[in-house]
């Protein structure tokens, strides 16, 4: 498959994506609602490049910290999406592959959150991604762990193969890969980063759906009660990896 035939089925992709998924409106929202946590942690900015917006609920958070915040977007619609929902002049929409992107300034923070698991070559754009960090700037990097409890319990109840296995719901959100602990931290040192903090978040015990049928209400109390119970486990358990890294020779 040559260059282009992959741009065009990355095309296809993130137009079926965006054309149906509004974190806003999913499950996802109270889990993405969470990165408050290390957003107010650990970003700092004050220049901050997003790789990746969906409908703009983590931009939100993030333009807190920033005097100026590049946004890096595949999706026609999410690009169109954030600029009339956020038509701030510190925002600076790129309607772009994150391959493609050419920024003409460096960084403080570069973000990017649940995106990592989606790109054809994430070694290859992340020597690229290392390149726009100004000197001690950070990469944080959000993926979802293909060896959490509820995909655990998905391979002994034999609904995925293996842990790595693509679930219906990750295909849909056009990922490739489900990282493991030891794929992600091979795939950022490869790419010459150095890893400062590696935690995991959020417990997750079983799919939305099954989750979805409690009476328990999933934003207000569920999901902030499972980030609390997340934070009682093992790292290898949690649904997330959160990476904060710094370019090796910074």
């Amino acid at each position: 498959m040559n260059p282009e035939e992959i741009k065009s089925v990355t095309v296809a992709a993130l137009d079926r994506l965006a054309s149906h998924y509004r974190p806003a409106s999913d499950p996802d929202a109270a889990v993405i609602a969470l990165e408050s946590w290390w957003i107010d942690s650990y970003v700092q900015g004050p220049k901050i490049l997003e790789l990746g917006c969906g409908d703009g609920t983590s931009t939100r958070m993030l333009l807190k910290h920033a005097n100026v915040l590049h946004v890096v977007e595949g999706a026609a619609d999410y690009c169109k999406m954030l600029r009339t929902a956020m038509p701030d002049p510190q925002i600076v929409v790129n309607h772009c592959f994150y391959e493609d992107y050419q920024p003409d300034e460096k960084f403080d923070d570069i973000v990017f959150v649940r995106s990592l698991d989606d790109v054809v070559d994430p070694i290859g754009l992340l020597n690229r991604i290392r390149t726009w960090l100004r000197p001690a700037g950070r990469l944080h990097i959000v993926v979802q762990n293909a060896e959490s409890l509820h995909r655990r319990l998905g391979v002994a109840l034999r609904l995925l193969s293996t842990a790595q296995q693509l679930s219906e719901h990750s295909i849909s959100v056009a990922h490739r890969r489900v990282y493991t602990k030891a794929l992600l931290q091979s795939h950022l040192t490869d790419a010459g980063f150095r890893i400062d903090i590696f935690e995991g978040y959020f417990l997750k015990p079983f799919d939305y759906a099954t989750l979805g049928r409690t009476d328990y209400d999933f934003s207000t109390q569920l999901v902030p009660a499972l980030f609390e119970v997340g934070k009682q486990i093992p790292t290898e358990f949690c649904c997330l990896f959160y990476v904060l890294c710094h370019a090796e020779n910074a």
